[in-house]
């Protein structure tokens, strides 16, 4: 099998969910076999594992590594969890419901059961939680609407891309629950940083354009300080250890922000027949990369 070479392993992106009522765009879910050397890694050629017309999205490496959860679209635009198993290489669907789930993300720590974005029926964007099977649907934080994208910090706190004039960067504690806001005019890359030292996001600047910055957690710990600017029009990242990898189109830029603020090219799917990637999930073993590739105009 030949490879590309990397740098590193990539994480789970943050998600978004489409407006309300919206048909998301067309899409499909990419997988690679991964393997590490050192400090560098190697992908495989990707294969496209959800080929069909629609929309397919946001996978997520359950515990295992062998199998993720993922987001696929009838042809009203209605979402659904589906879980898709690489051993089998077969796909079964989560829920069916008459709402729309975005952004399946298990439980931290593991456990049977995973958290999504619900547009509910009055276009509510809240966070709720379901047994693995799909059942036993609860909304976990009733009091946060309008959540975009989200992720775990640890067991008890959420943070939240919250939709607004302007969107904002919330903690939210699912035990009380409260939230606080900690940051705003903010994109959707939202991803825990390395070393314990907290949450970087994308921020907007001045002349429009995005800079990650870090937030130190937990609270209190001082400002968002400057981490590295963006890389041209892309907004989807995730750190590999200490190294930031950033997609824009087809390809994958790396970067080391604690260090300096250089960016370099690290892979071009575009041989592959991928024009734009919008997601990157790696399986917690780090055997299996997951891409998502929005598909091309006809």
């Amino acid at each position: 099998m030949q490879y590309m070479r990397l740098v590193g392993s990539v994480l789970a992106l943050a998600v978004t969910t489409p407006p309300a009522g919206g048909q998301p765009p067309a899409a499909d879910i990419w997988v690679s076999e991964l393997r590490v050397t050192g400090d560098a890694i190697h992908l495989g050629a990707p294969r496209n594992v959800t080929r069909r017309p629609g929309y397919e999205n946001q996978p997520c490496f359950l515990a295992g590594g062998t199998e993720f959860l993922f987001v696929a679209a009838d042809s009203s635009g209605q979402t659904d969890v589906f879980r898709f198993d690489l051993v089998s290489n077969t796909t079964n669907q989560v829920t069916r419901t008459g709402e729309s789930e975005y952004s399946p993300t298990p439980l931290t720590p593991p456990g049977d059961g995973f958290v999504t974005v619900r547009v509910e029926a009055d276009s509510t964007q809240r966070l709720w939680q379901f047994d693995m099977d799909g059942s036993n649907p609860r909304v976990i934080v009733s009091e946060v609407d309008s959540v975009g994208y989200f992720a775990w910090w640890d067991e008890r706190t959420l943070i939240a891309f919250v939709v607004g004039t302007p969107h904002t960067l919330r903690l939210v504690d699912v035990s009380t629950p409260s939230e606080t806001v900690v940051a705003r005019d903010i994109g959707r890359s939202i991803l825990v940083a390395p070393g314990g030292r907290g949450v970087s996001f994308l921020s907007r600047e001045d002349d429009g354009t995005y800079a990650f910055r870090l937030l130190p957690l937990p609270l209190p710990a001082g400002e968002p300080r400057p981490l590295i600017d963006a890389v041209g029009g892309g907004q989807d990242a995730a750190w590999i250890g200490e190294t930031l990898v950033m997609a824009d189109g087809a390809k994958l830029f790396a970067a080391r922000p604690f260090e300096g603020p250089r960016w370099r090219e690290v892979a071009d799917f575009a041989g592959a027949g991928i024009a734009t990637v919008t997601r990157i999930a790696v399986s917690p073993d780090r055997r299996w990369v997951a891409l998502v590739a929005v598909d091309p105009v006809p």
